[in-house]
This record gives structure tokens, C-alpha cells and sequence, in this order.
């Protein structure tokens, strides 16, 4: 009797293959679907992160501080203004105080007493029916048509007057110029400078003070 071999048995061989291959088909496919379900579940649990806007400062954009109001002897209150700007006000017959830099005031009406206390101030009074004066700071220039009193205790001013009443000077380099008549003239500072058509009573108790008629 003979022995089969597996040579001699083809259906018994081909039987075994067919058992084999699909059974690694399905596992391949069962390993391919369990990796897509992780990277499913992985890509679901990572958050999204949005680029953050780039936020640029805004050019030009400059604060300006607005002026400060200057309280008046009466209460009333001027605005101080910038270099560039003019205030002008009815005294409405009470006292006024100025105390600007650097600006321009223009005062009408009745102004019983007029006091400047700022520095490098132009104070217009040629409409303004002025008593007493009273120059406090430095580098001030007064223009009027008329004033009864003219009293200059800083430094460096000048005073402009049509008419002039009584005139004293505390202060240093100033200069007050009457184009007609002035009062009596009472200096006690140096190197001030006093002129008019004429004058009155004249008393010099400083050094090199000029007061002196046209």
C-alpha cells in the first residue's frame, strides 16, 4: 500500500489556505478601524486655539488739559488762557485779579481795581474806565486810556496810559510812559524810567531812576 504525501494531496492543501487568509484579512481590518476610532477620539479631546489679535496703540492721540479758572478778588473767575488766546471780560465794577502766563487780557467796563499778578501778560484797558492798578509780576505790559493809580511792585513792566494819576514804583526796570499828564511820582526801586507831558510832586529814593517830562 502506498503513502500519500502532500504532494500527492492538493485539495487537503488548497483547504488549508483558504482557512488562513481571511482570517488574517479580518484582523487587519479590525486594526485599522480600532487606530481611526483613537485618532477620532484624540483629535476630539484636543482643543482648537485661535491666533490672538495683534492690538496696535493709536497714533496722534495727545490729552489736553484744559485751562485752569483764576478766582477773582469778588469771586468772579477768569479762565486762564493759552499763549495764543485772548480773554476778554466786563469788569462789571468789581475787583479783578489776572494771574495768566504768557496771555492776553483785554478788561472792559468799570474796573474799580484792576491787580496783575501773572508773568509776561498783555492786559488791555484802553476800554475800561480804570481805578487803581496794581502790578505785582514781572515782564507785564499794561495799555490804558485812563488810570487813577498806577502801583508797580515786580520787575521789568510796562505801562502805556493816556492819563495818568498817581504813579509809584517799588519795583526794578520798569518803564511807564504817560502821553499827557501824570500825577505825583514816588520811586524807591533802581533803573525805572518814568515820562510825561508834565508831573506832578516827584520823590526818588532809588539809583538810577529817570523821571523825566517830554
Amino acid at each position: 500500500m502506498g503513502v500519500a504525501t502532500h504532494g500527492d494531496a492538493p485539495g487537503r492543501r488548497g483547504t488549508y489556505r483558504g482557512d488562513v487568509e481571511p482570517r488574517s484579512l479580518v484582523r487587519r481590518a479590525g486594526l485599522v478601524a480600532v487606530a481611526a476610532l483613537a485618532a477620532a477620539a484624540l483629535a476630539a479631546c484636543t482643543p482648537l486655539v485661535s491666533p490672538r489679535p495683534t492690538v496696535l496703540p493709536t497714533r496722534g492721540a495727545t490729552s489736553v488739559p484744559s485751562p485752569t479758572p483764576t478766582p477773582t478778588a469778588s469771586g468772579q473767575v477768569l479762565p486762564t488762557p493759552s499763549p495764543s488766546a485772548t480773554d476778554s471780560r466786563d469788569c462789571g465794577g468789581a475787583p479783578v485779579t489776572v494771574s495768566d502766563t504768557a496771555g492776553a487780557t483785554v478788561l472792559t467796563g468799570d474796573c474799580p481795581t484792576v491787580t496783575i499778578a501773572g508773568a509776561g501778560i498783555e492786559v488791555d484797558l484802553t476800554a475800561a474806565r480804570a481805578g487803581t492798578v496794581a502790578i505785582n509780576g514781572d515782564r507785564n505790559r499794561v495799555e490804558a486810556a485812563s488810570v487813577a493809580a498806577l502801583t508797580i511792585g515786580g520787575q521789568s513792566n510796562e505801562a502805556d496810559v493816556a492819563t495818568l494819576g498817581a504813579i509809584t514804583i517799588n519795583g526794578d526796570r520798569n518803564q511807564v510812559d504817560a502821553s499827557g499828564a501824570a500825577g505825583a511820582v514816588t520811586v524807591s526801586g533802581n533803573d525805572n524810567r518814568v515820562t510825561a507831558a508834565s508831573l506832578g510832586a516827584v520823590s526818588d529814593a532809588g539809583s538810577r531812576n529817570t523821571v523825566a517830562t517830554r
